[in-house]
């Protein structure tokens, strides 16, 4: 399917909300995280909803394999906390 706009209503974008608090909450940094619709390749006009970072080193967070496993992976509290584990430890995440 591929990466894309997510609608309010969906199950994967209150997966997103719950990884962007769970990123708020373990910032050291008091950064802000919001999911929100934006470019993923601006050339091609291509959007998707993703988790955005605010007030500390302000970037999209997520990369599409990250995406995906919130999106189509992530079923439970577990599964989803890894993936919050997951983006943390990534070496350009740079909120740590």
């Amino acid at each position: 399917m591929g990466e894309r706009t997510l609608e309010r209503t969906e199950r994967a974008y209150l997966k997103m909300e719950l990884v962007a608090k769970a990123l708020e909450l373990a910032s050291p940094n008091g950064a802000k995280y919001r999911v929100e619709d934006v470019y993923l390749d601006y050339g091609q006009d291509w959007m998707w909803t993703t988790i955005v970072r605010h007030g500390y080193k302000e970037c999209q967070v997520l990369n599409p394999r990250e995406w995906e496993d919130i999106v189509f992976y992530a079923d439970d509290a577990h599964a989803l906390a890894t993936v919050v584990d997951n983006i943390r430890a990534d070496k350009f995440f740079g909120d740590n």
